[in-house]
């Protein structure tokens, strides 16, 4: 009886250069098993009765297991076991390939391995399709049209490309289908131009974009059902305004470097943002309007910008209940501290990244907090030594719980310590990390640090002491 051929991409007749690998016996091996007699037998859930009980198992629930292996391992291994999980991964909803599990194969072979699988599948719905591919070559860019007008076409909702490699040419621009159904869309690619398109998709409800080079000129992002926007270390010197208006926006990170967005003005009008990161170089200028349900702001940045423009920042994250911010950010010499900020009506929890005891902004800030419960303070050498630190903490009656990181035992530090305890009347939780260097003293010296600690009188009765070296 003449034998149907099967669907699998590894199958001899249709055996496709890279889906034999080099073996320690042979030059190649053949994914597909050859007899029924050398199949991999399943695990018969701890007893001897031979029956195979994952094979049982639905469908659906198979192939949601095999969604979180790599294509080229589903394969392979399935062809291994019962013929029940022979044709599984034609309809598998979730899509990963990933060159690194076919090293050993030639270059070319991955792409057209991939073609292969997308070819032989059945009309299932695919929900997302993951690739990585890092060793980009001159018909690298074929590829990655064929793919996104294949998830186009299959009306594919989540779409994850990772091609770290450079570019080979400078106009190379990624083809982004019209009539697409993506809805989350995630690429990291380094140089490859962003075009306009994408910025205007209405369907698109997360945007992650790495390393990839933004269009020329004013760039408005409008997407109307956007929720989360990551832009992460792209290159914006073609861009002069980078204007983020996405009505729906909820979560918003941007993370830059160096001399890539100095010259690129950034304005952000998004009413229902709740979530915002601004970490790295700075842009040339900000504008915020409406964040009025900014609910967690981080701003950290590589350079101290001028008074002025921190204090516009600061001014527009007021509504935040949780701020995070680098120290030196809030080390301004200013005549009138308390004029400088807006009240923080709703902030809860202030967290500062390499404070080193500088106060004339973080006066203000502390001052203009009237719901403040809880400080982070991550240190980075306590330099002043004051004798009293309530001109700077006058908030000291409201806190609830003071963590401080970076402890190196110092003698200022210490005299920080004693003031909280001795003025928080509130106080729940005092909680110390110890830097590295005060985990290499020896036992005595940090029992005797941990005592100084616990021996200081307590405003709070019910303040709990936590010291990690």
């Amino acid at each position: 009886m003449r034998r149907s051929r099967s669907p699998n991409p590894y199958h001899r007749g249709t055996q496709p250069p890279r889906a034999r690998i080099r073996s320690e016996d042979e030059n190649h091996i053949n994914f597909t098993a050859s007899s029924s007699s050398k199949r991999l037998k399943t695990y018969h859930g701890g007893g001897n009765d031979g029956i195979d009980r994952i094979s049982e198992l639905p469908d659906v629930l198979l192939q949601h297991i095999l969604s979180f292996i790599d294509m080229e391992e589903v394969i392979r291994n399935t062809s291994l076991l019962s013929k029940r999980w022979c044709n599984l991964w034609i309809s598998l909803p979730i899509l990963n390939f990933n060159h690194y599990s076919m090293r050993q194969i030639k270059q070319y072979s991955f792409t057209k391995f991939v073609d292969r699988v997308l070819l032989r599948r059945d009309n299932s719905v695919i929900n997302s399709l993951r690739i990585w591919y890092h060793r980009r070559h001159y018909g690298s860019m074929r590829s990655i049209e064929d793919w996104m007008s294949y998830a186009a076409r299959k009306n594919v909702e989540q779409v994850c490309l990772d091609f770290y490699s450079h570019c080979k040419k400078d106009d190379e621009i990624l083809p982004w289908p019209k009539l697409s159904k993506i809805q989350v869309f995630d690429l990291r690619a380094r140089e490859l131009l962003i075009p306009h398109s994408v910025f205007l998709d209405t369907q698109l409800k997360s945007l992650k974009l790495e390393l990839v080079r933004l269009p020329e000129g004013n760039l408005t992002l409008s997407c109307s059902v956007l929720e989360k926007l990551t832009i992460s270390y792209c290159d914006h010197s073609d861009v002069k305004l980078l204007n983020i208006c996405a009505p729906k926006l909820n979560t918003l990170e941007l993370k830059n470097d160096h001399d890539y967005n100095d010259t690129c003005k950034l304005r952000i009008s998004t009413p229902n943002l709740k979530s915002l990161l601004l970490k790295g170089s700075m842009y040339m200028s900000y504008s915020f309007n409406k964040l009025s349900s900014l609910v967690k702001a981080k701003f950290e940045c590589y350079e101290v910008p001028d008074v002025d423009i921190m204090r516009k920042i600061l001014g527009s994250l007021n509504n935040a209940t949780t701020l995070e911010l680098c120290g030196e950010l809030l080390e301004f010499s200013v005549r009138s501290p308390h004029q400088l900020l807006d009240i923080f009506v709703n902030l809860k929890c202030l967290k500062l990244i390499g404070w080193s005891g500088g106060s004339s902004m973080l006066h203000s800030l502390l001052m203009n907090s009237y719901s403040i419960e809880t400080l982070v303070l991550d240190i980075d050498h306590v330099l002043e030594s004051r004798h009293d630190w309530r001109e700077l903490f006058q908030c000291i009656y409201r806190l609830k719980s003071i963590e401080i990181k970076g402890v190196r035992g110092c003698e200022n530090e210490l005299n920080l310590f004693e003031f909280i305890l001795k003025n928080a009347v509130v106080l729940e939780d005092f909680t110390i990390y110890g830097y590295e260097s005060l985990r290499c003293n020896s036992r005595e010296e940090l029992a005797k640090f941990n005592m100084k600690i616990h021996s200081v009188p307590r405003a709070s009765s019910s303040v709990k002491i936590l010291v990690f070296f």
